[in-house]
């Protein structure tokens, strides 16, 4: 160890050399049980600030400073939220994505679309004897291994099956909208009745055609309206064929058999044609075997229609109009109609449009009061 010595400076004093032994140069003893020092003490305790107050007193010295380390904090927490969730999914697609990726696909809609369906359905269920023997040992196999999307068996014969049954209902409407009725075992006798029915509707249509050339609303009406109803279930019915392996449009198809079903497309078609309408005839009594004009009031009758009568107590009252006998058919022309009742009954007018090339009437019975 080295030591330096130097001579003392003028006015500086050299220290004086006391003996560590004598009584002047040790330190007064503390004694902990003194009055003053427990006092004081005391003192100190009551005037020891607390954490908080530490704290606060801190924030309020140093603004700046706590206000760029709560950016910084908030910056820190964010990257590592980021951090933390980026290692997450990484994780999730690194240890088990063998497994998710398949729960994923399933859980995600999937348009395996109708071609495909069709033929997958078609397979799986005419393989149904040949499946009673080899499921047993199918069932363990997962969701990868069987086609649609189905994570079971059961669960794809169970699609393929309803699919089929969709398809053939979807065809029954079809058929309907063209026939109006339901097709027959014999699929050659079928296919006549469908010929014959496209063909009158090709003639319908032309007829439809005829009479918009022509301009006349009426036959407009009463033409193009029933061919225009038929089109469109038509077109509905063929379009939700080609949908049917999704589950909206099974829905849809269910609910159009049900309309074919109640007539909906013959109440439209008849809400839509002009329908004649006897309100009053005058006078309202006749003699026998006198021959009498007949006024006729009422909506959309035509000169040149057809008004024929009907006996209410010989055959109304107790049988539907519609199959009683009609009688004594006169030509409505100028308001009137000339008729000679030969028996005393209370007589029904039916009425019937002017025959026309692009159409067939049929008579309509109107009880005018």
């Amino acid at each position: 160890m080295r030591m330096r010595l130097r001579a003392p400076e003028e006015g500086e004093t050299a220290p004086s050399t006391q003996s560590p032994r004598t009584p002047t140069s040790r330190a007064p003893q503390l004694d902990m049980r003194s009055p003053e020092l427990i006092e004081q003490r005391l003192e100190n305790l009551k005037r020891r600030p607390t954490w908080r107050a530490y704290l606060d007193e801190y924030v309020k010295a140093h603004p700046d400073d706590d206000d760029d380390k709560g950016d910084d904090d908030d910056d820190d927490d964010d990257e590592e939220e980021e951090h933390v969730a980026s290692d997450a999914a990484n994780c999730v697609n690194g240890s088990s994505g063998t497994h998710m990726s398949p729960q994923s696909d399933r859980s995600s809609p999937v348009d395996n679309g109708f071609v495909k369906t069709t033929l997958w359905s078609v397979v799986v269920v005419a393989m149904t004897p040949l499946w009673v023997v080899v499921v047993p040992f199918l069932l363990n196999r997962g969701a990868d291994f069987w086609p649609l999307h189905c994570p079971t068996f059961f669960s794809l014969y169970r699609r393929c099956v309803a699919h089929l049954v969709f398809v053939a209902l979807a065809l029954v409407v079809v058929y309907y909208s063209i026939c109006k009725e339901v097709p027959e075992a014999n699929p050659g006798r079928a296919s006549i009745v469908l010929r014959e029915e496209l063909l009158e509707m090709v003639e319908a249509g032309r007829s439809c055609r005829a009479a918009v050339a022509r301009g006349n609303q009426r036959l407009m009406r009463e033409l193009c309206s029933p061919i225009a109803v038929d089109v469109v279930f038509l077109q509905a019915a063929i379009t939700l064929v080609f949908k049917t392996h999704r589950r909206w449009a099974r829905l849809l198809v269910l609910m159009l058999a049900l309309a074919q079903f109640a007539k909906a497309p013959e109440r439209i078609t008849a809400a839509l044609q002009p329908v004649p309408e006897i309100t009053a005839i005058d006078p309202s009594f006749a003699l026998v075997d006198e021959e009498i004009l007949i006024a006729i009031d009422g909506k959309n009758l035509q000169p040149g229609g057809t008004v024929a009568w009907v006996a209410y107590w010989g055959c109304a009252a107790s049988a539907p109009v519609d199959s009683c006998e009609l009688q004594y058919p006169g030509v409505f022309d100028v308001g009137v109609v000339s008729v000679k009742f030969t028996a005393m009954d209370h007589f029904v007018p039916c009425y019937r449009n002017p025959p026309t090339p692009l159409k067939v009437e049929d008579f309509r019975e109107v009880d005018a009061q």
